[in-house]
């Protein structure tokens, strides 16, 4: 859920400016003022730290990687807490402690990934082919990079997809793993996404949240799945597999019985399931309410069940692939 995050602390102590404590110095000359401008920049492990000629501190990290030293498996919950506590203790180490935490820094960039394990190298590169191919809103079409990975760049909020196994080196936790990774650059995009005035307070707190995430996401989830999804193909095999996950064992088997007696009777519709003379009204509306339930949940993680795009289709999709595969099994 979270992965690199940039702060800002506009006005730290002023022992941060002793030039014994960093390790590298910038200087940029404007060649229009003669205006020296130095920075001294400082890394540790992962933890990048700059400060700015202005007098800011900045420090970049990824928060997965703080937390246990990969960024694979996603960020939330109170792991988030934990990661930027232990955070607080490397830039202690870094640069003195007494800092304020980095809760209350000034946020100016974050990145919102979400992984989708799609279960083989081939259906990752597949379905980042197809991403090529997208115009999104405000963004036009991506830049192509390196091992397929895609990202769109223009505005406030970059989009980046990219095969976790390539970019991990194939490190085989990774296999098969679709990362997508939105991020926000700049304070005022947090502030505009969060509601606030162009002059609001805005802490990093506030912007590693669900509810950020969500903003985030909501904005390309649609058309990513929509324009790229339908070439992520799930088996039949697959599909009874969640069932399981996603229900538990006995309702699934009950939700394969219910198809079969549906195909049985002759149902070729949704409309014809709760109309179907096999149970009583409520158990039918129920089965078919946990169908739909179940094809969000399939559509949640990046599959597309039919090309009509009707969700009624897709209710009836289910049913029927259920009773194949429950002939089948």
């Amino acid at each position: 859920m979270h992965d690199t995050v940039s702060a800002v602390l506009m006005k730290p102590p002023r022992e941060i400016g002793d030039p014994r404590r960093w390790r590298r110095e910038r200087t940029v000359v404007d060649r229009e003022t003669g205006e020296v401008k130095r920075t001294l920049m400082e890394s540790a492990g992962g933890l990048l730290l700059t400060l700015h000629s202005g007098g800011a501190l900045q420090a970049e990290r990824s928060l997965p990687k703080v937390y246990r030293g990969e960024n694979i498996t996603d960020l939330c919950g109170p792991a988030v807490s934990v990661a930027v506590a232990m955070l607080d203790d490397e830039i202690g180490r870094a640069m003195g402690y007494g800092l304020p935490s980095f809760w209350e820094w000034l946020p100016v960039r974050a990145d919102y990934p979400r992984s989708v394990q799609l279960g083989d190298e081939g259906a990752v590169l597949r379905t980042l082919d197809k991403y090529a191919e997208i115009e999104l809103p405000y963004k036009g079409l991506p830049v192509v990079g390196q091992s397929h990975s895609v990202t769109w760049s223009k505005g406030a909020i970059h989009v980046k997809a990219y095969s976790k196994f390539q970019e991990t080196k194939g490190d085989p936790r990774a296999l098969g793993v679709l990362r997508v990774e939105p991020g926000v650059f700049r304070t005022r995009s947090f502030r505009h996404l969060l509601g606030l005035a162009s002059d609001a307070e805005v802490r990093v707190s506030d912007v590693l949240t669900p509810e950020v995430f969500r903003k985030v996401h909501d904005r390309f989830d649609r058309p990513l799945r929509g324009g790229a999804m339908t070439a992520i193909e799930i088996s039949d095999r697959e599909m009874c597999a969640e069932l399981v996950r996603f229900f538990g064992v006995r309702r699934a088997v009950g939700l394969l019985g219910w198809a079969m007696l549906f195909a049985v009777s002759g149902v070729e519709s949704r409309a014809d399931m709760i109309s179907a003379d096999v149970g009583n009204w409520r158990s039918r509306y129920r089965v078919v309410a946990d169908y739909r339930r179940f094809r969000d949940h399939l559509e949640g993680m990046g599959y597309q069940l039919s090309d009509e795009g009707d969700e009624a289709a897709d209710v009836e999709q289910i049913a029927e692939r259920l009773v194949r595969a429950g002939m089948a099994a």
